[in-house]
């Protein structure tokens, strides 16, 4: 049971380094044709943490005309977890709305929200089994939630945004994520070669290191997350990839903080799979 635990929290540790969705966007005229309960991207992850094989789902859905759904999963025989956030773009920024994390382990589950209110610039965490722990946090636009700032981390790099500086709510306190761009190099998926775009997390305690490894060719999705704590290194790689490209470059250039790329948008990324 331990050593499940472990793996638990070494995957959420994952989530939370690197760690939807309503949204409110004006779309130009000539953009990507718009499709609802469309499935806009979706990742599958795989790796061995403390002797677990784990998989790891992540799908970014439109809904309707103002919502998205970016859901990540992991599970095994013993353990899940489920993360989904629920955000707003107004003015060309994000404005997280509801961000809810769920774990399971030997049929025990425990729930975990963040609720945004942007009337009143507050945000409520809860948790179902401690609510001693309940906290409400004063926020400023630009907030995020623990799974927002890595989809606006890949719009900032699609659109070479090189202030990669994220703050955002983190359980009872709040975060401030700075990320710095390193030497590329090669990525390989599925026996395919691309080029990667290599970020470090910049930490102040020492013995913490996480890398992200983004692959522009694939829409500028995560290909790997290796996160090393006191020594111990554990990490999770793309296994399969099947994206609309056309409509994520859109989202990019409206969500990031950089101007505005000036080539067109592209036909879907063809898919790389597990095969």
């Amino acid at each position: 049971m331990l050593h499940t635990k472990s793996w638990l929290w070494k995957l959420a540790i994952l989530l939370w380094s690197t760690s939807v969705v309503a949204v409110y966007a004006n779309i130009e005229t000539g953009s990507a044709p718009v499709t609802y309960n469309e499935q806009l991207a979706r990742s599958v992850y795989k790796g061995t943490i403390s002797g677990f094989k784990i998989e790891m789902v992540r799908t970014l859905t439109q809904i309707d005309e103002h919502r998205y759904v970016l859901k990540s999963e992991a599970k095994n025989l013993f353990a899940s977890i489920k993360e989904v956030s629920e955000f707003q773009i107004k003015d060309n920024s994000l404005y997280p709305s509801q961000y809810t994390y769920e774990r399971r382990l030997f049929g025990r589950s425990t729930t975990e929200k963040i609720s945004f209110d942007w009337t009143a610039m507050r945000a409520f965490y809860t948790r179902s089994d401690r609510p001693q722990n309940d906290t409400t946090h004063a926020i400023k636009a630009g907030f995020l939630d623990p799974a927002l700032y890595q989809l606006a981390l890949q719009a900032d790099l699609a659109t070479q945004e090189t202030d990669l500086v994220y703050e955002f709510v983190k359980r009872k306190r709040l975060e401030h994520y700075n990320f710095k761009a390193l030497a590329n190099e090669s990525f390989s998926v599925q026996k395919h070669n691309y080029d990667s775009l290599v970020v470090l997390r910049e930490n102040d305690e020492k013995d913490k290191i996480t890398r992200l490894w983004v692959i522009p060719d694939l829409d500028y999705q995560v290909g790997q997350i290796r996160h090393t704590d006191d020594g111990d290194t554990y990490e999770i790689r793309l296994a399969e990839y099947q994206g609309n490209s056309a409509k994520l470059k859109q989202l990019y250039q409206i969500i990031s903080r950089a101007p505005l790329a000036s080539a067109s948008p592209t036909e879907a990324t063809p898919g790389v799979d597990g095969q």
